[in-house]
Order: C-alpha cells, then sequence, then structure tokens
C-alpha cells in the first residue's frame, strides 16, 4: 500500500493567493480559462478516476477522467483527491439529503488568515490556535482538512480525450 504524500505543514508566507471564499475558486476557474493553471508532474500516478457532480464547475466536469499521484507534496491551489472522514462524510449527506461518494476533488487552500495585513507575530498565535490546518474548497463552500484524508495530487485530468491544464 501506497501512503499518501500529506502538506507540508503551514508556515507564514506570502506566496499564497490574497483570496477568500469563493473568490479562491473564482481565481483557479479564471486562470483555468486563460490557460495558466498547471498540474503538477507526478510518478506512481493512480487513476482514472471518474469525476461525478458540480462542486467545481469548469475545473472539473462530469465525466472528466482524473489521475493522481500519492508521490507529489500538495501544495495551496492544488486539486486534490480527498477520503471524508466519518464526520465531513456524515454532515455532507446530510446536507445533500443523499448519500454522497467518499472520495472527492477539492482545491486545496491555505487559511485566509496567512494572507492577510495582520503582523507576522499575531498571524503566528492565530495560526497555532485557531487556523491549524488547511481547507477544501469549491464553488459553494470549504472544510477544513481535520480528519479527512488527501490521497493525492491531481497530476492529469482529461476531458472527451483532450488533456487539460498541461
Amino acid at each position: 500500500m501506497i501512503t499518501s504524500v500529506q502538506p507540508e505543514p503551514l508556515e507564514l508566507t506570502t506566496d499564497c493567493l490574497p483570496l477568500t471564499g469563493e473568490a479562491f475558486y473564482l481565481d483557479a476557474l479564471r486562470r483555468a480559462e486563460v490557460g495558466d493553471f498547471r498540474l503538477p508532474n507526478g510518478s506512481a500516478e493512480v487513476g482514472p478516476l471518474v469525476s461525478v457532480g458540480d462542486c467545481l464547475p469548469g475545473l472539473s466536469e462530469h465525466g472528466d477522467l482524473n489521475w493522481y499521484s500519492p508521490t507529489v507534496t500538495p501544495r495551496h491551489g492544488d486539486l486534490v483527491v480527498v477520503r471524508w472522514g466519518d464526520r465531513a462524510w456524515n454532515w455532507l449527506c446530510a446536507e445533500h439529503g443523499h448519500e454522497v461518494p467518499r472520495l472527492a476533488l477539492k482545491l486545496l487552500r491555505a487559511p485566509s488568515i496567512l494572507h492577510e495585513q495582520v503582523p507576522t507575530a499575531v498571524k503566528a498565535i492565530l495560526l497555532a490556535t485557531r487556523w491549524p490546518d488547511y481547507l477544501l474548497a469549491c464553488r459553494s463552500g470549504q472544510l477544513a482538512l481535520a480528519d479527512n484524508e488527501i490521497l493525492g495530487t491531481l497530476t492529469r485530468k482529461t476531458r472527451h480525450g483532450t488533456p487539460l491544464y498541461i
């Protein structure tokens, strides 16, 4: 069994996009539309997994084929394959009114506190106490990584046989 690489621990940086909420998804969509959204190269690819649902319209459509690598370190802004933990999965099923798949494709996002105009010392305290986790984002919202598991970083995607984001 391959153990998937998890994101690096959060640290105070300035290389993250200064966006919050829906703006983060819309920026990724804009970058995809103009050809600036890229997938990392990976080895040990797993797939294809077929996309279902509509939580990342424009970035991922129902029927897309996806390959991911458990050996590529996920970074802020990457598309990642997630296995929902029990708590998130139960909440999502109740929210949608039906059973949802255990696996999902999401955008990995560092918490907005890293981007805000807050003194570095205050950011460090907030990061250590209130925002210790990455977020899994889509068009309609975001959930903390928490007990959900990143299986890998998306490395290849095709739609109707055409490669995307290369």
